[in-house]
């Protein structure tokens, strides 16, 4: 079984999709059996958008971690460090 790279770390997902803060975490942020993981570019991402106002997660926070391999243009440690695409705010 491959390891999925939309996966992010627990730092990432405390400074870029901030976890924990509210409004402003990331709504695509996700929970598997693998850890945190990005849902932005899956097919979640509609249902996700469709909620809107109803959750409390409702940021959009970097333009996503794309789920194949094929489509990864950063490193790990561009990800980790959450250098590769995150917005500054």
């Amino acid at each position: 079984m491959n390891t999925p790279t939309n996966l992010v770390s627990d730092d990432y997902a405390e400074r870029v999709c901030k976890i924990g803060q509210g409004h402003e975490c990331c709504r695509y942020l996700t929970m598997g059996g693998a850890g945190f993981a990005c849902a932005k570019l899956t097919a979640l991402r509609h249902t996700l958008d469709a909620r809107g106002d109803s959750m409390v997660a409702r940021g959009d926070n970097c333009d996503g971690l794309p789920l194949d391999s094929d489509d990864k243009d950063y490193t790990d440690e561009q990800r980790d460090a959450g250098t590769f695409n995150a917005r500054a705010d």
